[in-house]
Parts: C-alpha cells; sequence; structure tokens
C-alpha cells in the first residue's frame, strides 16, 4: 500500500523529467551544436537557481566552497552533458539512458577505490552482472577500436563515469546548503563550458523545435529536477529516490520509440534487463 502519495508522485515527475532529457537531446540536436546545449543547459539552470538560492537565504559557495562546486560543475555537469550530446549524434536516445542507468555500479566501484567502503561479495556480483549488461549493450564496437559507433559508446560510458564521480564528491559539500551547491554547480560549470559553447553557437537561429527542445534541456532536467530531487531524498531518503534511475530509460525508449521512431532490439531490453539485475543484486538489504 502506497503511505506516501506526494513521494511517489515526486519520483513520477523526476521520471519523466530526467528520461525526457534525452528527447530533448535530440530535438536541439536539430539545431545546435552539442558544446552550445551543454553550455546552454547550465546557463539557463543556473538563471532560474541562483536567484533563487539568494532569494531563499541558501546563498552562494563562499570561499573554498567554490572547489566543490567546480568539480560538481565541471565534472558532474558540463563534461557529462557534452558528451551524451555529442553520443547522440550516433546512437539512439534511448540506449544512451541506458548507459546512464548503469552510474550506481560505477558509483560502487569508485566508493571501493577511493573511499575505502567495503564491498560485499554480493555486491561485487551486482557489479560484475551490471558491467556484463554494459558490454552487451556497447555491442561489437565496444571491441572494434573507435570505428563504427565506438566513439559514442565511449563517450556515453565516460559520462556515466562523470555522474557517479560527481555523485562520489557531493561527500565534500559537509554542511553546504543542497541548493546553495547545486546553484554554485550551475556557475562553476556556466564558467568551464562558456569559452566552447558560445563559440559553436548557430550564426542563424534555429528552427523552433530545435530551441524549444534547448530551452525545455535548461528549465526542466537541469534546474527544476534538481530541487525535485532534494524534496524527495529529504522527504524519503536517497534508496526510495534511486527509483528514479530504474525507471529513467523505461520513459527515455518510450518516448524515443513513439515520438522519433526509434527501435530498440533485443540487445537494448537484455542489457538493460542486466544492468537493472546488477542493480538490484548489489543494493543494500532493508536493516530493521
Amino acid at each position: 500500500m502506497i503511505r506516501d502519495g506526494r513521494a511517489v508522485a515526486a519520483v513520477a515527475i523526476l521520471t519523466m523529467i530526467w528520461g525526457s532529457s534525452f528527447f530533448l537531446t535530440t530535438l536541439a540536436l536539430e539545431g545546435f551544436h552539442p558544446l552550445a546545449i551543454a553550455f546552454s543547459r547550465v546557463a539557463l539552470a543556473g538563471l532560474a537557481l541562483v536567484p533563487l538560492a539568494i532569494l531563499t537565504g541558501a546563498g552562494l559557495p563562499q570561499g573554498r566552497e567554490w572547489r566543490t562546486a567546480l568539480v560538481l560543475g565541471g565534472i558532474g555537469l558540463a563534461l557529462p552533458q557534452s558528451l551524451l550530446a555529442y553520443a547522440q549524434l550516433a546512437l539512439h536516445s534511448g540506449t544512451v539512458s541506458i548507459f546512464i542507468a548503469a552510474v550506481p555500479l560505477f558509483i560502487l566501484l569508485l566508493a571501493r577505490l577511493f573511499l575505502g567502503e567495503f564491498i560485499s561479495i554480493r555486491r561485487w556480483l551486482g557489479f560484475a552482472v551490471g558491467f556484463g549488461g554494459l558490454l552487451v549493450l556497447a555491442g561489437p564496437s565496444a571491441f572494434g577500436g573507435m570505428a563504427g559507433d565506438g566513439q559514442a559508446v565511449l563517450m556515453a560510458v565516460i559520462a556515466a563515469i562523470c555522474y557517479a564521480i560527481s555523485s562520489v564528491s557531493i561527500r565534500g559539500m559537509k554542511g553546504m546548503h543542497p541548493l546553495r551547491a547545486t546553484a554554485g554547480a550551475m556557475v562553476a560549470a556556466s564558467a568551464v563550458s562558456a569559452p566552447f559553447g558560445l563559440t559553436h553557437l548557430p550564426q542563424v537561429l534555429p528552427e523552433w523545435p530545435a530551441i524549444a527542445g534547448l530551452l525545455a534541456l535548461g528549465l526542466f532536467p537541469t534546474g527544476i529536477a534538481q530541487i525535485l530531487r532534494y524534496y524527495t531524498v529529504r522527504r524519503s531518503g536517497p534508496v526510495f529516490a534511486s527509483i528514479v534511475g530504474y525507471l529513467i530509460p523505461i520513459w527515455a525508449g518510450f518516448l524515443g520509440v513513439f515520438i522519433l521512431d526509434e527501435t530498440l532490439g533485443l540487445r537494448e531490453f537484455g542489457a538493460y534487463a542486466l544492468i537493472l539485475t546488477g542493480l538490484l543484486v548489489a543494493r543494500e538489504r532493508a536493516k530493521p
């Protein structure tokens, strides 16, 4: 029985917002360069989050806090969003979303390597199963050098690793308010990506669908969703909020197939099943 309807509704909305980012990126790519998309996303989100952080009293990072903001903004936003936009030039939006669903697997590995966390045999087994799903999803291009889709696959994997690194580095936030850290990350990401994004802006105004896709990317998946994410985590905890990661590929695949006329074959479904199985096996058992 569902006891917290608001939390369930928040997860459903987050799934649709973040799952739609791959569809919106496909639209934006019709008129914008990948680097311009990455810069515009964080710049638009910053325009929404920075005033909100100031008005609510959270404020912006101070002193050494900007180091954390730079890591979150550069490695957690600017770089992976650029790589994903490039990857979607060759890969379907639904396929790219499955790579991102494997972020918790990389978090598991990084937590062991850099934080010294104990990893049980059960969790290592889950990692192995999920990583096998990644290899299935990558397909022959993963073993054929940089030919064909190999470069796009590599970019998607690196983007997933970047998201994992930023998640692990969040521990450096310490007492920093979530909204303060997020707004600072948007400022840092904008500063990092501006030299590349501004030089790749189109000289001729693109068609309206590309503009709408870009605006929606900045305001919803990059901006508003961050606020809703923290609401969900604070209300129901990170474990419940992590359900979104499992649902995103389903929604992204739905939009890709029924709106963009993309095709997802048995390899994609099989890979997602393996990744999902690995994630479920690797999850910590609930403590009484």
